[in-house]
């Protein structure tokens, strides 16, 4: 299970490297480029930026469960793709909600999605993101993200049902941890990260 989700991590950072290489294959501007086509574009970079950077932080979750998994029955040894699915179900979510706001901002601010949006809009985003990061809130979904063996005796729950829960509860509590640094990517024009 670890190898085939190193394989996904590297192809994703691999498509992050092609379109970085090629910014003018998301630019929206390209004649016979109709808007939904544009926005596709923009939430699939999304979630390719989701898939890279969030397939390493769950690894040693996922490799847990499948080790306390090992001596199952085959249905209880299943219940880390159900894990594997919710977690992506929020995961692919966000991001999709991220490439909407990045969408709509950049129609009202008549930008296009992938650059800079206004400073001032920036600033505030980043003063925001920054004293986000000492909230107890913060503190507290970091933690829980963070600690894998904490996390499994606090929470876990046999089978699929079981497995899915655990999925939607680690990445929603991965997911508040990292909201705001999401929306410093969308701010700053996702495609400026590097």
């Amino acid at each position: 299970m670890g190898a085939c989700l190193g394989g996904l991590t590297l192809l994703a950072w691999l498509s992050l490297l092609h379109w970085h290489d090629k910014p003018h294959a998301l630019e929206l501007h390209h004649d016979g480029v109709e808007a939904w086509q544009a926005f596709i574009a923009l939430a699939s970079m999304w979630s390719v930026m989701m898939l890279a950077m969030m397939l390493p932080v769950m690894l040693p979750m996922v490799v847990k469960i499948d080790q306390l998994n090992r001596a199952q029955p085959l249905s209880q040894r299943l219940s880390v793709l159900a894990f594997l699915g919710g977690y992506f179900v929020l995961w692919l979510g966000g991001a999709w909600l991220m490439a909407a706001l990045q969408w709509q901002m950049a129609l009202g601010l008549r930008l296009d999605p992938f650059t800079a949006w206004h400073t001032a809009l920036t600033a505030l985003v980043l003063l925001l993101a920054g004293a986000f990061q000492f909230t107890a809130w913060k503190k507290a979904c970091l933690r829980q993200c963070r600690s894998t063996i904490g996390f499994l005796v606090n929470h876990w729950q046999r089978g699929w049902y079981g497995g899915w829960r655990l999925g939607l509860r680690h990445a929603r509590h991965c997911l508040v941890c990292c909201v705001l640094e999401m929306l410093v990517m969308a701010s700053v024009g996702v495609t400026n990260a590097w």
